[in-house]
């Protein structure tokens, strides 16, 4: 389906830049912008990218990471990062034979800092994880954008496109909840994990839609 509307952004792409006579390029030009073609390769490049997210949101302590490991079959997420910080982390299934790791991304940009996970010393692989995105640091997910974790994930087998993405506490600050945003447009599925224990779920103030 994919290659399929792919070849229409083809083609549409390639009338717009070609085949429009004057009137017509202007009417387009004067609802759409100059920069219409342009857009759809944009939008053409996002429908065609491996990726398929589906984002887990929550407030904080709702249990996002207890169903997550639930769902992973152990315990890979660890609980005081992500109660206690602002941390995208990203969950990239691989194949049961690929090296297992996580790359901790810098909020600056530039390239990841890598740690590999060695056979049978997945839970030193985990402390090392908490303790570089908690280091040096008087605020929480201050100086990191988001951690990737690559580990083989069973519930969903050889696919490596879908990745889980969990997200931060929402209705905690703006920022957490502006991260959030940026991963909703390109989700194929959302999950909103609620704790009915507290106040009743979910609140009015509380739900970031």
């Amino acid at each position: 389906m994919k290659q399929e509307l792919a070849e229409i952004f083809d083609r549409v792409i390639a009338f717009i830049k070609t085949g429009l006579n004057g009137e017509l390029r202007d009417l387009i030009d004067e609802l759409y912008g100059k920069n219409f073609a342009a857009r759809l390769e944009v939008n053409q490049r996002e429908l065609v990218d491996g990726d398929c997210p589906i984002v887990v949101a929550g407030e904080t302590s709702a249990g996002k990471s207890s169903l997550l490991n639930l769902l992973l079959g152990m315990d890979i997420l660890p609980y005081s990062l992500l109660s206690s910080t602002s941390t995208i982390c990203l969950l990239r299934n691989i194949r049961s034979t690929d090296r297992r790791r996580f790359v901790v991304y810098p909020k600056s940009g530039g390239p990841g800092d890598c740690h590999k996970v060695e056979e049978g010393r997945e839970k030193e692989a985990l402390e090392r994880l908490k303790r570089a995105v908690s280091e040096d640091r008087n605020s929480p997910g201050d100086n990191w954008s988001h951690v990737e974790i690559y580990w083989p994930i069973p519930l969903l087998g050889e696919n490596t496109q879908v990745t889980i993405v969990d997200t931060p506490g929402v209705g905690e600050s703006g920022e957490m909840t502006s991260r959030l945003f940026r991963y909703l447009p390109n989700a194929i599925a959302f999950i909103y994990v609620i704790n009915s224990a507290n106040a009743g779920g979910i609140q009015e103030d509380k739900v970031p839609f």
